[in-house]
């Protein structure tokens, strides 16, 4: 036993290489290109000096004072530059227009300089102005710009005042006013001066239950990624608005945030409840100093209907990592669990023939019993990396289902009349192996196809528990509950590393995630082959009615008509028990594949990612894997018939709660209640029980595929019914809850059925009669 822990820890503390947490980085605007709508642009004179891109309310005046009339030279007003060019600004049109605003007493003429970095490009002449107390805008026209205007450069115009009146005999006076709205004094270009990206999601928010059928998202943050040539003064922030659709209602909002730098700036609107929270639609609109209205395009993301993880990755890692000693000392108490069975196989003369069988036995089954969890865990939610929808995830959980239940007797039934238990067992573990190899590069039909053999192959494992009973016959019960615990906590481990592995490689494809899983899994089913191989007795080979003076069997040749008859009569068996606790079984089986083993894809869809729910099915399987270790001698003390009404009553009781719709943490605590040992060790402590020698490896399979094949009629139902509702227009999380809450009369009839037949089994004076000697 001291191979499992190891191999154990090996498996679990490998995994330490993995990230322990994944950096929350922020979020980037979208890589957009730069390529700013080419409008016509304003640029304001401000103060003694400057174009501003945005018209500022301070009122400036310049007077030209010609005491000799033209006589007295030209007069420069001052020269008015824009900021330094902080990204390239196109220009559209190579003509400008300047606009200013004079007032005085007598005859003018201007002249505009338009200049680059100081070098003059165009100078435009206003010809004769005759100026009085009242202001009049005057406007010129000029081109020479160029394609495009530089990083660091500036843009710069002047205006020179030139009197016309008559020398030494009339005087003139010009008065320039700029800076008012009364007098916008402005250069007019067509460039591409600024640019507004379309709005992203910065924040996706927290999804909660809100009042619709969809989640709902509080504290979800829209931005929009604002670049410009001169600066952000060219947007008129107060009409920045966001128009948002959450549900069909229009929201209008400014910005609440906002992060600007030389060149850009981050404008955000922080949302406290979207209702709406699998369709996000806004687009933003704004004017700019200009007067231009501008628009982005309508936005819309769907988003997934579970929202992202409930559960941090720091915590998913930290919750990780504290389970490790647990499992450890999980594995050291199984231990001396398996020593005490050792011990009263000894004592009572039972056990395997030779030395160290028990040992392979449990290792092999304990590595095949890991795989067929991880099947039931993982592999639909590769379904769904695939891009399967709902119900087909379902479909293929049915069909795994179904193939470990229906393959079960049939392995059975041929170890019965054919023997050869050890090959068939070998062919099995390594067909599986070799199948596995091609999951990482299937598409979704055939994946679902290849699965399903696999895990038919996978119910081999049948006919190790079947020589169990054989080896233990007065302690069937502790047996069984041993060898599920050691196989639980194997699953345990797989669960957890497997959907680490996943969830880690998932980023780079699902087919990288799939080779992780595939790492893992193939190297432990060909060790379980190895140790299937290394048996020394006979009796693993060979049920023990065929072993007749402690002589190997005759090899026999069968005809097509014998080797069909060993599945002619597979419901025949000796007592008159079998069957009705076959059917006790289905009736729990069948609302247990509907609620209970869909629940890991309805946790998903709640908002649990694939790793903690692997996490998850590592606590459950913890949990129960100690009930195992128990259970077994319940059933030998109590009658398996009573340990299978608990399972009935556990079930029903605490899955009908469930399925009211729980918050997500509590309907956790449901799921890691430890009740499936009851039913497993139940079901085949009652078909050993009831079951003789000749019929004991078809009895173990039939207890298999009643279990799986019930499970599978759950599920199945769960397929047509998910589909109808999701097809209907409902949302996922609605139509599982719905589905759960039609499955709570049948709970109530499992319960009623399993009792009755408690009741008659331990009431029956036959009891012993029909329980077949050994």
């Amino acid at each position: 036993m001291k191979k499992i822990i190891v191999i154990s820890l090996i498996l679990v503390l490998s995994t330490l290489a993995l990230p322990l947490a994944i950096a929350q980085e922020d979020v980037l605007p979208p890589d957009v290109d730069y390529e700013p709508e080419i409008r016509m642009t304003r640029l304001f004179a401000y103060s003694q000096e400057t174009l501003s891109p945005e018209l500022v309310e301070r009122a400036e005046m310049y007077t030209h004072n010609f005491q000799i009339g033209g006589g007295s030279g030209p007069s420069n007003g001052p020269t008015l530059t824009t900021y330094s060019f902080v990204r390239n600004a196109p220009i559209g049109s190579e003509d400008w227009n300047f606009s200013l605003w004079a007032s005085g007493d007598g005859p003018v003429n201007i002249d505009i300089s338009l200049f680059i970095d100081g070098t003059e490009l165009d100078q435009v002449n206003s010809g004769g102005i005759s100026l009085s107390e009242e202001k009049q805008r005057i406007d010129f026209t000029g081109g020479n710009l160029p394609d495009n205007i530089s990083i660091d450069q500036t843009l710069s115009i002047r205006w020179t005042v030139n009197s016309d009146a008559i020398p030494f005999v009339e005087i003139s006076e010009c008065t320039i006013h700029w800076g008012s709205a009364e007098t916008p004094t402005n250069l007019t270009i067509s460039a591409g001066m600024y640019q507004i990206d379309d709005p992203y999601l910065e924040n996706e928010g927290t999804p909660f239950r809100g009042e619709g059928e969809n989640y709902s998202r509080s504290e979800v943050v829209w931005a929009v990624q604002a670049r410009w040539a001169l600066g952000e003064e060219q947007l008129v922030k107060d009409t920045l608005v966001m128009h948002a659709n959450d549900g069909g209602n229009d929201l209008f909002l400014k910005p609440n945030g906002e992060g600007t730098k030389s060149d850009s700036g981050i404008y955000r609107w922080e949302i406290e409840e979207w209702h709406d929270g699998v369709i996000l639609s806004a687009h933003v609109m704004w004017n700019d100093s200009s007067g231009v209205h501008g628009m982005t395009n309508q936005v819309v993301e769907m988003m997934d209907p579970k929202g992202p993880s409930i559960l941090s990755s720091g915590l998913k890692n930290t919750l990780f990592f504290l389970t490790i000693p647990v499992l450890i000392g999980v594995g050291f108490w199984l231990k001396g669990r398996y020593q005490t069975l050792e011990e009263k196989g000894k004592e009572t003369g039972h056990g395997p023939g030779k030395e160290g069988d028990l040992k392979r036995l449990v290792l092999a089954t304990t590595f095949l019993i890991a795989g067929i969890n991880n099947a039931l865990i993982l592999y639909t939610f590769h379904t769904r990396e695939l891009g399967a929808s709902e119900d087909i995830v379902i479909l293929h959980l049915c069909l795994l289902a179904f193939g470990l239940g229906a393959f079960g007797p049939i392995w059975g039934a041929i170890a019965d009349k054919w023997g050869h238990r050890k090959q068939l067992m070998t062919f099995a573990i390594i067909g599986s192996s070799l199948l596995m190899l091609t999951f990482p590069f299937l598409p979704l039909n055939a994946y679902i196809l290849v699965s399903t053999l696999q895990i038919a192959l996978f119910s081999a494992v049948r006919m190790a528990v079947a020589v169990g009973t054989e080896w233990y016959p007065e302690h069937k019960g502790e047996f069984l509950g041993v060898l599920y615990a050691f196989a639980s906590f194997a699953a345990a481990i797989g669960s957890m590393v497997c959907s680490k592995l996943y969830v880690t490689l998932l980023p780079t494809s699902a087919t990288f995630a799939m080779l992780g899983i595939v790492g893992v899994s193939v190297p432990a089913l060909l060790i379980g082959a190895w140790m299937i191989m290394q048996f020394e007795g006979d009796e693993f080979s060979w049920p023990v009615w065929m072993l007749k003076g402690g002589k190997k069997p005759e090899a026999v040749k069968l005809t097509i008509s014998e080797k069909l008859s060993m599945f002619r009569g597979m419901l025949r068996f000796e007592s008159k028990w079998a069957l009705l606790c076959l059917l006790g079984v289905i009736l729990v089986a069948i609302p247990r594949g509907a609620v209970v083993l869909t629940a890991l894809r309805y946790l998903e869809v709640v908002g649990f990612d694939v790793d903690f729910t692997g996490l998850l099915e590592a606590w459950a399987v913890i949990a129960v894997l100690i009930l195992y270790a128990v259970i077994g001698r319940v059933c030998d003390d109590r009658g398996p018939q009573t340990v299978l009404l608990w399972s009935a009553a556990a079930y029903g009781t605490l899955w009908s709660i469930f399925s009211i719709g729980l918050p997500p943490l509590i309907a956790v605590l449901i799921f890691v209640v430890p009740i499936y040992p009851m039913l497993l060790v139940s079901n085949d402590a009652l078909m050993a029980k009831f079951t003789n020698n000749e019929e004991r490896n078809r009895g173990i399979g039939m207890a298999s595929l009643v279990a799986f094949l019930g499970q599978g009629i759950g599920i199945l139902a769960g397929f047509f019914v998910l589909g109808f509702l999701i097809t209907s227009g409902k949302t996922d999380i609605v139509a599982y809850e719905t589905f759960y809450r039609a499955n709570v009369p049948l709970w109530i009839i499992a319960i009623a059925f399993t009792y009755l037949l408690a009741k008659r089994i331990d009431a029956s004076e036959n009891v012993i009669d029909a329980e077949i000697s050994e």
